[in-house]
């Protein structure tokens, strides 16, 4: 349970403009979450089964850190969630034993349930279950937070891109970080998923027709990544920050046709929906078949998404700091168990 040392602190900590200690409860979130990095809060990242942050998707920001469970429990301000179905449990407990208010981010619709690849078949038992009694909510877009029952206060805070920094370059120069043998145009692979995943996607192609290029790497600049590349092919089940980075410079989105991507893309227009890996090489093959001016309009209009949909990071972080002061006045409620 929660101790003295966890009322006194919340009573201090209410009128205090101090950055705050946010414990983290999450699994494969490190390209959102170090977006918050610029809000100037400090952010515990709490580890579980072996869960650690993996440096290849996105360095650790340096007010992040990951602990264990023993961590001293008057020490946090609040608990930020990034899953209804596996992780919010474990914010209830942190709740509870530490007198602290959850504020929960919605990533994907309801449709989609929770963040998992294409292929996954997510079943919840008990739907209501998904309900949350949370101090608030805040949802990537419009579309995600009208999916979900409304919480105490729910928000939509746009992702943040540095649209300047992700962008289409000039002269595509060749980067020798990628070898010298790239293929006349190439595939991004978001390659954080089950190996099986990259297997039925790839399998048929002819073998070395195509450069692959994965976003998990240890090249830190991604945006050289996505700067080398042509098309951009996200193996999730929703709108991910590599796919907005990727659109904006300028890689054609190839996503599996699921609600929340199927929201997001204009099919032919910004990007490409599919059914099933075994379309992939078709599609790739048209594309490779279009005149360059006609691929540059699609890339361009895929710039142009994310241009009129995101948020600018000082956006992002100052929308964030809104949010993070109104669960100043939360510091005294513990949500219940749902």
């Amino acid at each position: 349970m929660f101790t003295v040392e966890n009322v006194i602190r919340s009573a201090t900590r209410k009128f205090s403009d101090d950055p705050l200690n946010i414990l983290v409860v999450c699994s494969n979130n490190e390209k959102y979450l170090s977006l918050l990095s610029k809000t100037g809060h400090n952010f515990f990242v709490i580890t579980k089964n072996g869960s650690q942050w993996k440096g290849q998707i996105e360095k650790m920001p340096e007010n992040f850190c990951t602990i264990d469970q023993n961590w001293p429990s008057s020490y946090f301000d609040m608990v930020l969630c990034n899953e209804r179905v596996e992780q919010y449990g474990l914010a209830e407990d942190f709740s509870t034993n530490f007198h602290l208010p959850i504020l929960l981010i919605d990533h994907v619709s309801s449709n989609a349930i929770r963040p998992h690849n294409a292929f996954a078949e997510i079943h919840v038992e008990f739907p209501q279950s998904l309900i949350k009694n949370c101090s608030a909510s805040v949802s990537v877009s419009e579309y995600v937070k009208s999916s979900w029952p409304g919480s105490n206060l729910s928000l939509t805070i746009p992702i943040g891109i540095d649209t300047e920094k992700f962008s289409i370059p000039p002269v595509r120069i060749l980067d020798e970080a990628f070898g010298n043998e790239l293929s006349p145009t190439r595939i991004v692979f978001d390659n954080n998923t089950q190996p099986e995943i990259g297997d039925a996607i790839f399998s048929s192609f002819v073998e070395n027709s195509h450069t692959v290029i994965p976003t998990d790497s240890d090249i830190v600049e991604k945006e050289r990544i996505y700067q080398q590349g042509d098309y951009f092919l996200n193996a999730q089940n929703h709108v991910t920050v590599k796919m907005l980075e990727a659109m904006a410079c300028g890689n054609i989105p190839i996503c599996f046709k699921r609600p929340d991507t199927e929201q997001f893309i204009d099919h032919g227009v910004d990007g490409f929906l599919i059914d099933e890996p075994q379309e992939v090489p078709s599609l790739i093959e048209k594309l490779d078949g279009l005149s360059p001016e006609q691929r540059a309009q699609i890339s361009h209009q895929a710039r142009e998404k994310i241009l009129t949909t995101v948020s600018t990071p000082e956006d992002f972080a100052s929308k964030w700091n809104g949010i993070f002061s109104y669960m100043r006045s939360q510091y005294y409620t513990i949500q219940g168990t749902n």
